[in-house]
């Protein structure tokens, strides 16, 4: 390749460039506020040995007490001993805004902040793993 060949070339970070989540409208639209700092296992799909194999993705994020409450009554609403319940689905997607990706995903598990450190404007840190639908 030439350098005259990619002064308009276009990469696309499809892995990790511009995350954002919604979260079901019936009470957890506040949700659709968090800040997404961090995300790990954004691909559109994973091949092992040849079978399409189930994503996870992880997301940290800064939440207020009020979304670290909801996320909890999401977490407890969705997974249940026996079933998981997805009648509550969390839309992920990221991407260039010309390749966007979108996925429809539960949240498989919901890490709390373990304390919260008022000096810091960033106070509440909670990870979310999600599982596509």
């Amino acid at each position: 390749m030439l350098i005259t060949d990619s002064i308009k070339t276009e990469y696309l970070d499809n892995a990790h460039y511009d995350i954002g989540c919604a979260f079901p409208p019936a009470g957890y639209g506040k949700l659709d506020d968090i800040i997404i700092t961090d995300g790990s296992g954004l691909v559109p799909y994973v091949l092992k040995d040849g079978e399409l194999k189930t994503q996870e993705f992880q997301l940290t994020c800064i939440v207020t007490a009020e979304q670290d409450k909801l996320l909890q009554k999401l977490y407890a609403a969705t997974m249940h001993p026996g079933y998981v319940d997805e009648r509550y689905p969390v839309r992920v997607s990221w991407g260039h805004e010309s390749a966007r990706i979108h996925k429809a995903c539960y949240l498989k598990a919901y890490n709390p902040p373990e304390s919260v450190d008022y000096a810091s404007p960033a106070i509440l840190q909670a990870t979310l793993t999600l599982r596509p639908i």
